[in-house]
């Protein structure tokens, strides 16, 4: 008996440690991965991370470090910048021109730009390795990325207006008013996360099929919100989708140097954002195949 459990605990030892080496060469092979060509995080490394349970720290590493990776995200986090720089010098322009007729030229690169923008992002969001090539093929994607994320999150939006103003010239919220303010906007705020959560797939089906009908396929849309990873991959980029929109606008909008400083910090943290929930997606059964 005294040997029989000698050995029973010398193979659960063992066994142990397997799995603690198994885990350490399921990281170091995510980190060379990386490192060695796309630093996306997407193919074989989501598998190895969901394994290992380190998916957080390398979503937001890898994430963090794409803008400045040389191979491929640096070329995106130059072009996206360029793009908002032209975007903020045509709004610039137009200041200047109104309210002459000839303000409908820079507004129309504005727009322009913004939609070459937003098309560059949805690249390193679905094929970060892919090179940046075609104007065209970037306005294109732009625009259809915009309409889907407009008719998206319209409704949030004016649900979420609403209910602020709505309550702000109304009733004092020391009142009984005051629960249904709370209901409201948090009814609000979660209908526009949970849109906001959506709305990644839903422009990856789109734009990996070329039909606008791919955004009612439930099964793949079921199967994608489902997953942790993805979650844990919007989680990160929404907030530095936020923080890089706010800087963009500012960057576009604001004078000089601050606004200079702001398209650059919004270029990365949108391109980070962006690839975080894309690392995330990756990971979903059926997406490498698709």
């Amino acid at each position: 008996m005294d040997r029989l459990a000698v050995g029973v605990r010398t193979q659960a030892n063992r066994t142990r440690w397997t799995q603690v080496v198994r885990t350490y060469k399921d990281v170091v092979s995510t980190l060379a991965y990386d490192r060695r060509g796309r630093q996306d995080g997407s193919a074989v490394a989501p598998a190895r991370v969901a394994r290992t349970g380190c998916k957080w720290d390398l979503t937001i590493g890898t994430a963090l470090r794409y803008p400045l990776d040389r191979t491929d995200g640096r070329s995106h986090f130059v072009a996206v910048t360029s793009a908002l720089l032209v975007a903020g010098i045509s709004v610039r322009i137009a200041g200047t021109l109104v309210p002459n007729l000839l303000v409908a030229v820079p507004i129309a690169t504005t727009a322009a730009a913004l939609w070459i923008a937003v098309g560059i992002c949805t690249r390193a969001f679905l094929d970060p390795t892919r090179p940046l090539s075609g104007l065209r093929g970037l306005l294109r994607d732009g625009i259809l990325a915009s309409t889907v994320a407009s008719v998206t999150l319209v409704g949030p939006l004016l649900l979420l207006a609403w209910t602020v103003v709505s309550y702000a010239d109304g009733p004092s919220l020391d009142s009984g008013a005051a629960i249904f303010f709370l209901l409201g906007s948090t009814i609000s705020l979660f209908t526009f996360l949970l849109a906001t959560y959506v709305l990644p797939v839903l422009v990856a089906q789109i734009l990996r099929t070329g039909r606008l009908s791919a955004a009612t396929d439930q099964r793949h849309l079921r199967v994608a919100l489902a997953q942790i990873p993805y979650l844990q991959g919007w989680s990160v980029g929404i907030v530095l989708i936020v923080l890089g929109w706010w800087a963009a606008v500012v960057g576009v909008t604001g004078p000089g140097p601050s606004g200079l400083l702001g398209i650059i910090v919004g270029g990365y943290c949108l391109l980070a954002g962006v690839r975080a929930i894309g690392i995330g997606y990756a990971a979903v059964p059926g997406v490498e195949s698709t």
